[in-house]
């Protein structure tokens, strides 16, 4: 058996029944120039702890972090945290259990780094920076830059980073992007490290936005399909100037049918939609998104899409979108994906529109009633309760005589009881 990582020569490893050691006994180093501060009583609070398994020297955080998780006020500022770790030692002749005795100062490295990686640590440093002097953001800053892109992998240490990104200086904020510039497109498909490329995004200055996001070339459509990079690739259509992004844009555009009916694709094509201002990029991108609307409609993303261009985007378009779904209303209000779409057709729509739809809805000439079809349908009557929302006077009224010949069938149906509950609130509200 190894005795590597053992303190002395025996590789015995004593019984848990073993007496513990005075701490008063303990072989303590501290380093003489500087004062433990408050967290020298936590470690000598700590001698009743339980004893761990690894032998040797050990840097733990575990005082530091169940001290903030009870709200110790030993351990209230970031000073108390800067220059200590947890030191473990094992006494082979005294035949311990292994304590936590001692907190000392690493004069190479400060805490910050492991402790950005606590849960209760990284929101401790979080909530500090944000009222923090400058000397103190200075100070963490010089503790977690070497080791700023660990961090940024990190389950808890991505927020600290981001923090600074907030709050740091400017000449700090250039310093995390230059160290990050090279691993944009890597950190973009992991899942902790895309959050701190976002919120770099959200918030650096242009020209530094511009620098992160070239660095994602050549891989646009692997990163726009990505569960994670697809978020990078949002916020950079949101957040960087167009312009600079032609090299995002390009291969987007050349799949836009593609992406349109892609689980991750759908969101950036959105963004594309509402953020892309030039003509050039509108025209392609809607062009392609019109020859697919029969296609999309019913599709469990691309309908989303439909869904977005009816509620924000330009009437001319909208118009188009309801005039290739004219006549098919009924038997697409009673799918899945393609009801959600001509939810939005009755509510976006012009009154002059709206008429159509609703008189297709009510029309009884080919022998079936469809309309209590969509009455009892679990995705048409949600169709039905959009009409009775948005209809004017008149078709309100054709609409009601409709219900009141269904009515005592609808009172027993499932779904027809959700087309009288909302009758019923909006005759209450008084509103449509």
């Amino acid at each position: 058996m190894s005795n590597q990582g053992y303190v002395g020569k025996s590789a015995y490893r004593p019984p848990l029944s073993s007496p513990v050691r005075n701490l008063e006994n303990s072989h303590v180093s501290e380093s003489p120039n500087r004062s433990l501060g408050p967290l020298s009583h936590a470690v000598k609070e700590s001698d009743n702890s339980t004893g761990l398994s690894n032998l040797g020297t050990v840097h733990v955080t575990l005082v530091l972090s169940e001290l903030i998780r009870t709200n110790d006020n030993k351990i209230s500022e970031l000073t108390h945290i800067a220059g200590h770790y947890v030191e473990l030692r094992y006494s082979p002749e005294a035949f311990t259990i292994f304590h936590l005795i001692l907190l000392r100062t690493l004069r190479t490295s400060l805490n910050s780094c492991l402790y950005s990686k606590d849960h209760y640590g990284s929101r401790f440093i979080q909530q500090k920076l944000e009222t923090a002097k400058k000397v103190e953001k200075d100070m963490v800053f010089r503790e977690i830059k070497p080791h700023a892109l660990t961090l940024m992998t990190d389950v808890f240490g991505n927020y600290v980073v981001q923090k600074f990104f907030d709050y740091g200086s400017k000449q700090q904020v250039r310093e995390l992007v230059n160290r990050m510039a090279a691993c944009v497109y890597r950190f973009s498909l992991a899942i902790y490290s895309c959050r701190v490329i976002q919120k770099a995004i959200e918030s650096i200055e242009v020209d530094l936005k511009i620098k992160l996001a070239g660095e994602l070339e050549g891989h646009v459509l692997k990163c726009v399909q990505d569960k994670n990079g697809n978020h990078v690739i949002q916020k950079c259509i949101k957040h960087v100037p167009e312009h600079a992004i032609q090299f995002i844009l390009s291969p987007i555009l050349e799949q836009v049918r593609a992406l349109c009916i892609h689980e991750y694709g759908c969101r950036v094509i959105q963004r594309v939609l509402e953020s892309c201002h030039s003509q050039k990029t509108q025209r392609i991108a809607l062009d392609e998104i019109m020859q697919s609307v029969t296609e999309l409609v019913d599709d469990c993303y691309g309908n989303y899409i439909l869904q977005h261009i009816l509620q924000r985007g330009h009437p001319q378009v909208c118009s188009e979108i309801i005039k290739k779904l004219t006549g098919q209303m009924v038997s697409m209000s009673t799918l899945k994906y393609s009801s959600n779409v001509i939810e939005k057709c009755v509510t976006y729509s012009s009154l002059e529109e709206r008429k159509k739809i609703v008189d297709e809805i009510l029309d009884f000439s080919g022998g079936i009633d469809a309309f209590q079809v969509m009455m009892t349908n679990p995705y048409g009557n949600y169709v039905v309760q959009r009409v009775l929302e948005t209809c004017d006077e008149l078709q309100l009224n054709q609409v009601l005589d409709r219900i009141r010949v269904h009515l005592n069938a609808l009172r027993s149906h499932r779904y027809g009881k959700r087309i009288l509950a909302r009758l019923e609130q909006l005759v209450v509200t008084g509103g449509k």
